[in-house]
């Protein structure tokens, strides 16, 4: 009905622009210029004055001045976009990550279950605003493995989730045809007892994914980011969990910062870099003969097809005689024939294009609490781990004082549970009135808490036995130490069991985390010749 009305009277609705005058065009020049860094920096000056409160009225308003839509109204398009893509440095997650993520978490999804079924309760339980077909494609980017895409993949790859052959862009296999699963190792990494002291979100009446969720180690150094918003890009190198493992060990030791050295799984080149985020990453090229040389890794993130554009490019300029592709599945192998002898000199990462640098671009997302997150840019990855374990650390005291408190109000239920079956099974307590009387006759009697009643009144007859009142006993008894234990830890030492669990569910991750699968290819011709899949 709103539809046909608007439609009706189409004219009404229409707002023209005022003629164009220098501000328009200064305003237009910082928000599309992408070439221009003055541009650039405006954009990122403009996005710090957002206020999500501020809209035109329309209503009032027969023409707009260009300035003032791009400053009142594009700005909020500009400025989801960055929420969008940049993740928070909090959980090292995007928004739409967060919700598949919880989504997977709270549904506890541990037997497969289609990604096309998975993307649906994600956009129903978290009510996600865009095309349930984006949360697809982040579920995917959650579970690839291949070399360049993360270090920890969240979520299992049951079927074709992308190889490094073009970096999983078109080596995606349909929705409805692969399964995901959360892995073992996501619930060491997220605490299930942080769920009940995240900040859940609201929206639209319903509750939904939390602002930030709580990993036991920066997410972000694990697996890195390489995303792109509006004015803002956020480029971060992966580390080796094990490496962050120990940083935060040494920082709860009191230790200094030790430089941590980029690392991908299964990437057999290498990556060098400085301080200040500047990197060179090297693939691998071995000589075989005179003429011929094997090319048997990229530089991270140069995916096959890419550098076979660069051979060809190579082979047509004259500067190489010709290219064979010898890959095996995950392996890299380009054999590569010279027109003759290179010179004592020869540079072969030079020549093949075999070295890439990159500079960290550290710009993230910081949520304080009761505050709207903000963008935040670090200097160094040192930076960025102090802020994060600054903000870790009282979380896990929040934990423990959450733990006490579930503690200390199961112990008098407990001890009232083994009260009431010694009343049932010595006779004391009369079954079959009605419920008022029972319950005025607990309180008044037998001295039981009102509280606890309709939770006695619910337990099974079969568990009115004296081996029940027994196994509640040691249950009490174990509460009790449980109780004392956690009164007596310090948020330190509770996150060491944390890190503890995760390194010995790490060596178990590495051993069972699948190669990813890809074609093999002729040695003569480069033609894939694909291999027959199994299917389920």
């Amino acid at each position: 009905k709103e539809g046909r009305y608007y439609f009706k009277h189409l004219r009404e609705h229409i707002r023209n622009f005022s003629a164009a005058t220098d501000e328009d065009f200064q305003a237009l020049f910082m928000a599309f210029n992408q070439k221009n860094k003055d541009a650039s920096q405006k954009r990122k000056e403009w996005l710090t004055t957002y206020d999500h409160h501020k809209f035109i009225p329309y209503d009032h308003l027969k023409q707009v001045p260009i300035h003032r839509f791009i400053n009142e109204d594009l700005i909020h398009f500009s400025w989801l976009s960055v929420c969008r893509a940049i993740p928070a440095y909090e959980d090292g997650l995007t928004p739409a990550a967060r919700k598949c993520l919880w989504t997977m978490l709270q549904r506890k999804v541990i037997h497969d279950e289609k990604v096309s079924i998975l993307q649906s309760y994600v956009d129903k339980d978290t009510h996600y605003h865009h095309g349930a077909d984006s949360l697809g494609k982040t579920i995917i980017r959650l579970a690839q493995t291949f070399v360049g895409s993360q270090n920890i993949n969240l979520f299992f790859p049951s079927g074709q989730f992308g190889t490094r052959v073009d970096g999983g862009k078109k080596t995606v296999a349909a929705t409805r045809y692969i399964f995901s699963r959360l892995m073992p190792l996501t619930r060491k990494l997220f605490h299930p007892d942080d769920d009940q002291i995240l900040e859940q979100m609201e929206d639209e009446g319903f509750t939904i994914e939390p602002r930030f969720m709580t990993p036991v180690i920066p997410l972000l150094l694990v697996n890195g980011a390489n995303q792109v918003g509006t004015a803002y890009a956020c480029k971060i190198p992966c580390y080796r969990p094990e490496d962050v493992i120990a940083a935060v060990e040494r920082k709860l030791d009191g230790q200094p910062w030790q430089p941590l050295t980029p690392w991908y799984h299964q990437f057999t080149g290498t990556i060098t870099g400085d301080p200040k985020g500047h990197f060179t990453s090297k693939g691998v090229v071995q000589k075989v003969s005179d003429r011929v040389w094997n090319i048997t890794e990229l530089p991270i993130r140069l995916w096959r097809l890419d550098y076979k554009a660069k051979l060809s490019a190579m082979v047509e300029a004259g500067d190489i005689e010709g290219f064979h592709e010898k890959h095996r599945n995950s392996e890299v192998c380009f054999e590569v024939t010279l027109k003759k002898a290179p010179a004592d000199n020869f540079n072969p990462y030079a020549f093949f294009k075999l070295q890439n640098k990159f500079t960290a671009n550290m710009n993230v997302f910081v949520t304080e609490e009761k505050k709207d997150a903000q963008i935040h840019s670090f200097a160094t990855v040192e930076d960025l781990f102090n802020r994060w374990f600054a903000f870790r650390l009282p979380w896990y005291e929040r934990r423990r004082q959450c733990l006490i408190q579930a503690l200390e109000r199961q112990i008098p239920f407990l001890k009232c549970k083994v009260e009431f079956l010694r009343i049932l099974i010595e006779g004391r307590l009369k079954l079959g009135r009605k419920r008022q009387v029972l319950s005025d006759e607990l309180a008044g009697v037998h001295h039981i808490p009102v509280e606890f009643h309709t939770k006695l009144f619910q337990m099974d007859l079969s568990s009115v036995s004296e081996e029940r009142v027994l196994a509640i006993q040691q249950e009490w008894v174990a509460t009790q130490t449980q109780l004392e234990e956690y009164q007596t830890l310090t948020p330190q030492a509770l996150w060491r069991q944390d890190l503890e669990a995760l390194k010995m569910a790490l060596t178990t991750f590495w051993d069972t985390r699948l190669p990813e699968d890809e074609t093999e290819e002729d040695d003569a011709t480069g033609k894939p010749q694909t291999r027959p899949k199994k299917t389920r």
